[in-house]
């Protein structure tokens, strides 16, 4: 496979070769050579800008995943976090009162199956997914 970079200047050089030596009476083939090259010239260094942009959304996109990854509901079935890591609960058998973040408490697993929560639900099922509580505010720490 050729190095694109080294077929575009090639390409270019050529065109700017052949607009200097073909030679007409009023000079317009030339001229139209000459910025057929420069035209080219700015296309590539497009096709570079937009190369340099998809990479950098390319980067944004794996960031943004790996983000959306760290900070999902995890199904208590799935896996629980590190021991003693307070982390949100969603517990479903919490009271829906009004104005309030419905079914969340903040809680920690102590063990696979030993669940401390401040809402004791009354028929035992308790939370069914977790989260990593985000980061305090900056200069908070």
């Amino acid at each position: 496979m050729t190095n694109r970079r080294t077929d575009d200047a090639t390409l270019i050089e050529a065109v700017r070769i052949l607009s200097r030596t073909i030679q007409t009476d009023d000079g317009v083939i030339a001229a139209c050579l000459a910025e057929v090259a420069a035209r080219l010239a700015e296309l590539v260094d497009e096709r570079r800008s937009i190369s340099t942009l998809l990479q950098k959304v390319e980067s944004l996109e794996a960031e943004n995943n790996r983000l959306r990854e760290e900070r999902r509901w995890v199904p208590v079935s799935e896996r629980v976090s590190k021991e003693l890591e307070r982390v949100l609960l969603f517990d479903p058998t919490i009271p829906d009162f009004p104005r309030t973040n419905t079914h969340i408490v903040i809680g920690y697993f102590r063990g696979l199956d030993d669940i401390v929560s401040p809402w004791h639900s009354p028929d035992g099922r308790g939370p069914t997914h977790w989260m990593p509580l985000p980061p305090g505010p900056e200069g908070n720490g």
